[in-house]
């Protein structure tokens, strides 16, 4: 499954065309970019005799690229997909000993984590309402995390692999301020358990967006802020309970061709 995801998506930016993460219009044939400058910050849990122990991780920013695509389906139905690459590597601390993908840490004062995140999303949006001023969808979402962890500290290794479905619901808006300036936000939500891993997710985004229009094209630019939250935790309740409890948030900027 994992091998298949990433072809999958270049044949859907080669074959349809790519849409950037704004998610905000919907037809025509659009090739797209986004930057984001996101910061990674939370918690790592496991269990330990005392009951669960949470484990500090260093804040740490860094800029990933992604790529988005919105087809049209039928009517005011649109098909979007994206891909947000998530990657770092940081330290991370404990004040007790705990258990994490079945290693055993005593207390961590400078510990090495290895973070990889990919997310994949698709996503069903029906745009309820679009006149001259305003456009508002809803959408039906559903993120695959494709969450590879790794703790390193005194000589020991801790892992959290685990391919996790996250289904969401969510609503974006869309105010038309000029023909050519807009500002617009979205917000979707998840709380609920999906197979083997509990989850719990937000993700929502502020920005405004430039339009240029061309004889052949329309050019847009797009800038705002994210915020993307996971929690996942794997065996809850078990003695190899392993959670991961993160944020990624900061702005970004992002580049629309439509032709």
């Amino acid at each position: 499954m994992r091998r298949l995801l990433p072809l999958l998506a270049l044949l859907c930016l080669f074959g349809c065309g790519a849409r950037a993460g704004t998610h905000t219009a919907c037809g025509g044939k659009q090739a797209s970019a986004l930057l984001w400058f996101q910061e990674l910050t939370g918690t790592l849990g496991g269990r330990s005799a005392a009951g669960a122990v949470s484990a500090a991780i260093t804040g740490r920013s860094d800029a990933e690229p992604g790529f988005a695509l919105t087809l049209k389906t039928l009517g005011s139905l649109c098909l979007d997909l994206s891909y947000t690459p998530l990657s770092l590597d940081t330290r991370f601390s404990s004040s007790g000993s705990f258990t994490f993908g079945n290693a055993s840490f005593g207390t961590v004062t400078n510990g090495q984590m290895r973070y990889r995140m990919p997310v994949w999303e698709g996503a069903l949006r029906w745009i309820a309402l679009d006149n001259d001023l305003f456009r508002v969808s809803v959408a039906a979402c559903l993120k695959m995390a494709d969450a590879d962890v790794q703790l390193t500290a005194n000589g020991i290794r801790g892992t959290f692999d685990h391919l996790v479905p996250i289904p969401m619901a969510g609503i974006s808006g869309q105010a038309n301020v000029t023909p050519w300036f807009k500002a617009y936000g979205s917000f979707k939500l998840l709380d609920m358990d999906v197979g083997p891993v509990q989850s719990k997710a937000h993700d929502w985004e502020l920005g405004v967006i430039a339009d240029w229009s061309t004889s052949f094209k329309t050019i847009r630019v797009a800038t705002g802020w994210r915020e993307l939250g996971m929690d996942l935790t794997a065996q809850a309740g078990q003695p190899d309970e392993t959670r991961i409890d993160v944020t990624h948030s900061g702005p970004f900027v992002e580049a629309t061709f439509s032709f």
